[in-house]
């Protein structure tokens, strides 16, 4: 309950620190303003049980009895006598009092901050409560801010955003200026003087940082320059207050008015253009900065404005107004760090499931999107398109990676547009359709081969496209299996060049098959299951068979004769065929050696993979081999094909030009259905040319394919070139050849290749070959 009061202030209060004043007192409802010291005088008694209580922050209180005797004392930062002190309220028990009671009241001298003070008569419960409740709630809001500032800091800290540091540190000064407002360090004692003032000066530095937050939320550098530099202008003007709250402390209470009647205007009118630009976070901002600008600009006026028009206003510290001006746009701000998380944790599944290139969902977001559909019911079954660019690394290689990737982009592009598919991109070259309506895959089929009729235009650069695809229709799969069902139908279609092909089991049935003979592959050689064999070359000026072909066969225990082309190509994707490869050369150089130890000399051609030319030390075992068996350098030609040597072209220059320095030959296999680059044959270091059976295989005279056989054969010569042509199945075929001039004929007609044994015994019986005894009449 309020009591009215006498009370004097100002400089009749002055004189006399330990004595009232005996005249001057003016009667009131027991609320003072002591901004300078007053003298209260409480003329009647309060009951039993009634304490005298003063709800107040920041002053020193010593309480005489009407003797002038000193009844009890509470000071702030010193000892209480007679006194129960909490944040913001000092209780005298009064019973044993003499009336009437003098209250001495002076501002803290750790302090520069006065406030109203209000004197009530309330019984010890109802003081414990209020005293309580009051510490409770600033307590609360206090722990409320440093959390705040936890939870910015790691943020601010995690994602090096200097807002969010800006916004904990003004989170930890509002939280130490709260400790000191709300009184909550006044009820210790023997702390430094010094202390209290730090918590004073953080006022300033919280609202010099709350206006470089406005500034940066709001992006008025971009929209409102004259109100950003204004913001920033008086953020230096806060930090300004700290040395003249230090040196002249009223003083730089009505400085602070005066900006905080400046400031709020002026943040809320920047930070509303922001609003009405939609910038990305100034509506939070604008609402917590609501609540701020009604309590603390009609504080600012209120504070200025009394003394000239005789007004006075009661700080409504502690209040509901106090607690949301306080939590309400920290709150905001740990609300849109909350949904800023969201947003990254959204856009990090976003981008987790985007192809970065192409903008399409990759394998992860179309195995979702899969799935979904398949649960659902009422629709019509799916299917599932794996499908590859067709020589894609070929357009890497020649027009450079960017048009690679421009490639990809308008691909995918043409790919989004059909009708009723779902199309993402899952690695490199390969992309994957999600066909809605199974009973229609002929019609997806089509569309895609009208799709890619035209070539895409990319870079200036015009580009044939074609598609290898392969389909799996199986609706009792999962979407993840049915992605694997379609790329083995795709591996197919690639193999088989047929560019469609429709998943079967038996496909993969062959696959693991495939499988299993590479694993027993490995130990083939160790046990000696491999087997050389040799095709004859004949020399067709004179029928002599000086030179072979060596191939490779597997002797399986079990499976008998592997024929080449079921484990060779599976041998080069896995790195397999360079063992083989030394096991070739190895039987080459034995066979070789002991043909010019008996006075009859071969030459044996040996196939050099990919993987060989990629080997920088193949010239070192060629040597090694060579001493080892005693053979000549001449006996041994090389064989490589045009792809395998342009696959890595720079390396495989440099091993070619090795062995050719080392002493040994080199042909070019299968000329014509590579690169047939002859740019990159001139600088090839090769003795031979061998013409692949795809030119030779019935070629009539007087035909465009004799000509274009002619004229390959008349350039490898002009390049000084033996010529071999492959393949030579008939009569026909070898009297053409004959009369084209090509130096040496390799193929079924003359003989098959054969074990070694089989073929010493051939060439004794057979050299020199008289082909015109086996022409048909």
């Amino acid at each position: 309950m309020a009591l009215e009061v006498e009370h004097v202030c100002g400089k009749q209060a002055q004189f006399d620190k330990t004595k009232a004043p005996t005249t001057g007192w003016t009667t009131g409802t027991g609320n003072v303003y002591p901004k300078q010291p007053c003298w209260l005088r409480i003329p009647h008694e309060l009951g039993d049980a009634k304490l005298l209580s003063f709800k107040a922050v920041w002053i020193d209180i010593n309480l005489y009895d009407a003797n002038g005797k000193l009844f009890a004392s509470a000071i702030h930062l010193g000892k209480k006598n007679q006194a129960i002190v909490s944040a913001n309220r000092i209780s005298f028990l009064t019973s044993n009092a003499t009336f009437p009671l003098y209250a001495r009241l002076d501002v803290s001298p750790s302090t520069s901050y006065f406030d109203q003070v209000e004197v009530e008569s309330l019984d010890l419960n109802e003081s414990m409560h209020r005293a309580q409740t009051f510490d409770s709630i600033s307590v609360a809001q206090t722990a409320i801010l440093v959390g705040f500032a936890v939870i910015a800091a790691a943020f601010g800290l995690l994602l090096r955003n200097l807002t969010y540091v800006l916004f904990a540190l003004f989170c930890i000064f509002r939280a130490a200026f709260l400790i000191f407002n709300n009184g909550l360090i006044f009820s210790l004692w023997d702390i430094p003087d010094w202390l209290p003032q730090l918590f004073i000066l953080t006022s300033w530095p919280s609202n010099a940082i709350q206006s470089l937050i406005v500034t940066r939320m709001s992006g008025s550098a971009e929209h409102s320059p004259k109100l950003h530099y204004a913001m920033l202008a008086m953020a230096a003007l806060y930090i300004s207050l700290i040395p003249i709250d230090i040196y002249f402390p009223y003083q730089s209470l009505g400085l602070q008015d005066y900006l905080d009647m400046v400031w709020y205007p002026v943040a809320l009118i920047g930070v509303g253009r922001a609003v009405f630009l939609k910038r990305a976070g100034s509506a939070i901002l604008f609402l917590g900065l609501i609540p701020m600008a009604i309590f603390w600009w009609p504080l600012a006026v209120a504070q200025l404005l009394p003394r000239s028009f005789g007004l006075s206003f009661e700080t409504p510290s502690g209040t509901t107004l106090d607690i949301i001006q306080n939590l309400f746009f920290p709150t905001l701000f740990c609300i849109s760090l909350a949904y800023r998380s969201l947003q990254l944790h959204r856009e990090a599944i976003r981008i987790a499931r985007i192809d970065k290139l192409t903008g399409l969902p990759n394998r992860e977001r179309l195995t979702h999107r899969g799935d979904s559909l398949l649960k659902s019911k009422g629709n019509p079954p799916i299917a599932v398109a794996a499908l590859n660019i067709d020589r894609f690394r070929a357009i890497n290689e020649a027009l450079g990676y960017d048009t690679g990737d421009a490639a990809l982009i308008e691909v995918g592009r043409r790919l989004a547009a059909i009708p009723m598919a779902i199309v993402g991109r899952s690695q490199s070259d390969q992309f994957f359709t999600i066909w809605l309506d199974a009973s229609k895959l002929d019609e997806l089929q089509l569309q895609i081969q009208q799709l890619f009729f035209a070539p895409i235009l990319v870079n200036q650069q015009m580009i044939d496209i074609s598609m290898s695809v392969g389909v799996a229709n199986l609706p009792e799969l999962d979407m993840s299996l049915q992605m694997r069902c379609a790329e083995i139908a795709l591996n197919v279609a690639r193999h088989e060049k047929t560019a469609w092909e429709i998943y079967k089991p038996e496909m993969e049935t062959a696959k693991l098959g495939d499988l299993h003979l590479l694993s027993e592959l490995r130990t083939a050689i160790n046990k000696n299951q491999l087997r050389l064999f040799l095709q004859p070359k004949v020399r067709l000026k004179d029928g002599a068979v000086v030179s072979a072909e060596a191939l490779v066969r597997w002797e399986h225990p079990e499976r008998g004769m592997v024929p080449p082309y079921q484990f060779i190509p599976f041998a080069e994707h896995t790195g397999h065929i360079s063992a083989i490869t030394v096991w070739m050369l190895t039987q080459a150089m034995q066979i070789v050696a002991e043909r010019r130890a008996a006075g009859n000399p071969l030459q044996i051609s040996v196939n050099l993979s990919a993987f060989d030319l990629r080997n920088n030390h193949i010239v070192t075992i060629l040597e090694t081999l060579r001493e080892t068996y005693g053979a000549s350098s001449s006996d041994i030609r090389l064989e490589v094909t045009e792809s395998s040597v342009m696959s890595h072209p720079e390396i495989s220059l440099q091993v070619l030009h090795a062995i050719h320095e080392a002493g040994y030959s080199i042909a070019i296999d299968d000329f014509g259905t590579g690169y047939s680059s002859l740019a990159y044959l001139q600088k090839m270091p090769v003795t031979e040319l061998k013409i692949d059976r795809a030119f030779v295989s019935g070629v009539q005279a007087n035909t465009d394919a004799a000509i274009l056989l002619f004229s390959t054969i008349e350039l490898g010569q002009r390049l000084n070139l033996s010529i071999v042509a492959e393949g030579v199945e008939t009569a026909d075929e070898w009297a053409l050849l004959e009369g084209f001039g090509c130096d040496y004929i390799q193929g079924w007609f003359a003989a098959k290749a054969m074990p070694v044994s089989d073929f010493i015994n051939w060439r004794k019986e057979q050299s020199p070959f008289h082909f015109k005894e086996y022409q048909v009449s």
